[in-house]
């Protein structure tokens, strides 16, 4: 070991410097992100003035400013889907209009298109792009 080490100390010297680097590199990237808070076992989302929020709280309020809306859509939708019958003609008008919009999402968003379009989808009721 001993002849090894005095044949290839400076090996050995670069190598123990590329591995403080990468240490100091990942210690100095990660100095600087928050730990996560929990209040009673729940995790913290925001804190104003030294009031936490928790997560189960957060969705409650959002429910109540926004489910009533959501249920509403998903109604309406419902509604439609049962009372009018789909035609060939509609059926073609749906899939020009899917395609515009998806070539739209392509030009303005790129590879990222795809969780974009979901994204604003999800908003008004779908949960995936072939609905």
């Amino acid at each position: 070991m001993g002849k090894f080490l005095k044949k290839n100390w400076f090996v050995m010297l670069v190598v123990a410097i590329f591995l403080a680097i990468s240490v100091y590199y990942i210690y100095d990237t990660n100095k600087g992100k928050l730990k996560g808070k929990q209040t009673n076992g729940e995790d913290v989302v925001y804190s104003i003035d030294d009031n936490d929020t928790t997560a189960s709280e957060f969705y409650e309020t959002l429910f109540r400013t926004n489910g009533s809306s959501a249920e509403l859509t998903l109604f309406k939708r419902a509604v439609a889907d049962a009372s009018i019958s789909t035609t060939n003609e509609i059926k073609d008008a749906a899939a020009k209009q899917a395609e515009s919009i998806i070539a739209n999402y392509k030009n303005s968003y790129g590879n990222n298109y795809e969780a974009k379009l979901l994204s604003d989808m999800s908003s008004t009721g779908y949960t995936d792009l072939e609905e």
